[in-house]
C-alpha cells in the first residue's frame, strides 16, 4: 500500500541575503517612546474582527506609513520582491510575481511580550503567497490546519493525538509552530490560516519582535483585473 500526499501546503523559506545591510541601515525605533507604542484599542474591543495585540502599519498609521526612512523602504520593496523572483524560479520555474495591494504594500508589526495576533488569512481575489520577513526577534508564527475532521482527530478523553504513534501523525497535527533565524523570508499560500502565538520575554529591546508583512500576485492576473 502507498501514501501520495493530496492538496499539500507549500511553505517556502530561506535567509533574505540583504538583511544584514537593512539590519544595519533600519533604525527600528527612530525618535520613539517605545512606552507609547501601544496597540490600537479597537482590535480588542469585544465586537472588533480583531483579537490581537500589535502595533501595526497596516492601518494603525496614516496611509500604512512606516515609521522609518521612506527611501529605505522603498529600495526594501524592491529588493524583497527581487529576493521572491530569483528563489521562485528557481524552486517553480515562476518569476513573475509582484506585490498585490495598492497600499500598503508592505506593513510593519512590532510585538512586544505577550503581544499576539489571532488566527486569520490573507485571502483576497489577487493575492497567491503572502511572505512573513522575520526582521529582529522572531518568535514563532503558527500555521494551522484547516482540514474540519480535526476535532474529531484529537480524543478528548485523552488530550492527545489519537494517531500520535502513527505513521501518518504529521497529517493531523491541528497546527505547527515555526520559528525562523532572523533575517529569514518565510513565503505561504495566502489562503492558509495563520497566527502568531503571545510573544516570550527575550529582553532584547525590551523585548520587541518585528516583522514585515506582505501578499504577491502574478503579474499578469494584476493587470487583467486592473490594479496597477
Amino acid at each position: 500500500m502507498k501514501i501520495e500526499s493530496l492538496f499539500t501546503t507549500p511553505v517556502i523559506f530561506d535567509v533574505f541575503d540583504k538583511h544584514n545591510y537593512y539590519k544595519n541601515e533600519i533604525d527600528l525605533f527612530p525618535n520613539v517612546d517605545l512606552n507609547n507604542l501601544t496597540v490600537d484599542e479597537d482590535r480588542i474591543l469585544p465586537n472588533s474582527i480583531w483579537d490581537c495585540k500589535v502595533h501595526s502599519s497596516f492601518d494603525f498609521t496614516p496611509n500604512g506609513e512606516f515609521l522609518w526612512d521612506s527611501e529605505i523602504v522603498e529600495k526594501l520593496k524592491i529588493d524583497i520582491l527581487s529576493w521572491v523572483n530569483k528563489n521562485c524560479k528557481e524552486l517553480f520555474n515562476l518569476q513573475n510575481f509582484t506585490y498585490s495591494d495598492k497600499e500598503p504594500v508592505l506593513w510593519y508589526n512590532f510585538y512586544r511580550k505577550e503581544w499576539y495576533q489571532e488566527m486569520h488569512t490573507h485571502v483576497g481575489p489577487i493575492n497567491i503567497l503572502s511572505g512573513c520577513y522575520f526582521f529582529h526577534n522572531p518568535s514563532a508564527i503558527r500555521f494551522h490546519n484547516s482540514d474540519r475532521r480535526i476535532p474529531l482527530i484529537m480524543d478528548n478523553n485523552y488530550g492527545k493525538n489519537i494517531f500520535a504513534n502513527s505513521s501518518i501523525r504529521n497529517y493531523s497535527q491541528p497546527y505547527v509552530d515555526f520559528t525562523p533565524d532572523e533575517g529569514t523570508i518565510v513565503l505561504f499560500p495566502s489562503s492558509v490560516e495563520h497566527s502568531v502565538p503571545p510573544v516570550p520575554d527575550n529582553n532584547d529591546e525590551g523585548g520587541w519582535r518585528v516583522s514585515i508583512s506582505f501578499n504577491l500576485g502574478f503579474s499578469e492576473i494584476i493587470k487583467s483585473k486592473g490594479v496597477k
